[in-house]
């Protein structure tokens, strides 16, 4: 092979390889998620949590440099109880040729760095309009779909107690099995919902000076009334799952990176 065949092929195989990296995949749609979280007084403040909801969220099938994940909170008096926007991140690309693993997991390292700083210096609410902020994320998400074949995921990290929307509040505080009057049920279409920490709640204030009771008192039949309210909001309720408990491995495993 002389020099001048060789100095093609080089070319060629540049060139492919440009088209392939700039290209998005064509048969592995980029996969899109938003993550809600509940900045109410009636949650704990826990940034830790979030971080590993988007951490793990890195780590979803279909993640790719063409998948956005988005940060909301839900809104208060100042958004006209409209999602608030903490952040939008571009997937970290965990393509190995190109970079390197080690590269990849500085950048992931980075973006939840950012997002940590983010939520640390969120306000907190006296309200939660939990229920627009699940509907505006959905529709969010149907807007972002390229094709029929791309996956969207939608975290939502609360205790569920929503107070905003007087049907919501007042179904919540109805044995099961009452009958429901909600709002129209959000069409989450092949949007996979999870709830988490619905177990992870405030209530009698630890402070020197009692501040009231911010989650009302929990039991058995309360916890099995949230989950059929929330259940019967979505058109799709197959596709939403609900988590006592918000998970904590992800921010784990990305500190024994460091």
């Amino acid at each position: 092979m002389n020099i001048k065949t060789t100095l093609l092929s080089l070319v060629i195989l540049i060139i492919a390889v440009m088209v392939w990296w700039l290209m998005p995949p064509l048969h592995h749609p980029a996969t899109q998620v938003i993550i809600i979280n509940d900045r109410s007084d009636s949650t704990p403040a826990d940034c830790a949590s979030l971080t590993s909801i988007f951490y793990n969220s890195m780590k979803l099938p279909g993640i790719n440099r063409h998948s956005t994940i988005r940060v909301l909170l839900t809104g208060d008096e100042h958004t006209a109880n409209e999602p608030y926007s903490l952040a939008e991140y571009k997937a970290p690309d965990t393509r190995y040729i190109i970079e390197g693993k080690r590269k990849t997991q500085v950048r992931q390292d980075r973006l939840i760095a950012d997002l940590s700083s983010k939520c640390t210096q969120s306000p907190v609410t006296k309200v939660s309009p939990i229920y627009l902020a699940v509907k505006r994320a959905v529709e969010q998400l149907q807007s972002m779909r390229g094709t029929n074949e791309s996956a969207q995921y939608l975290f939502v990290k609360t205790d569920g107690e929503e107070t905003a929307d007087m049907q919501i509040k007042l179904a919540l505080s109805q044995p099961p099995g009452s009958q429901l009057h909600l709002p129209n049920p959000i069409d989450n279409g092949r949007v996979r919902v999870s709830f988490c920490g619905m177990a992870e709640t405030i209530g009698k204030s630890r402070g020197t000076k009692p501040r009231g009771l911010f989650t009302a008192t929990r039991n058995a039949q309360r916890i099995d009334r949230a989950r059929e309210v929330w259940g019967a909001l979505f058109s799709n309720s197959s596709n939403v799952t609900f988590e006592p408990y918000c998970p904590k491995q992800g921010d784990s495993e990305s500190t024994k990176r460091k």
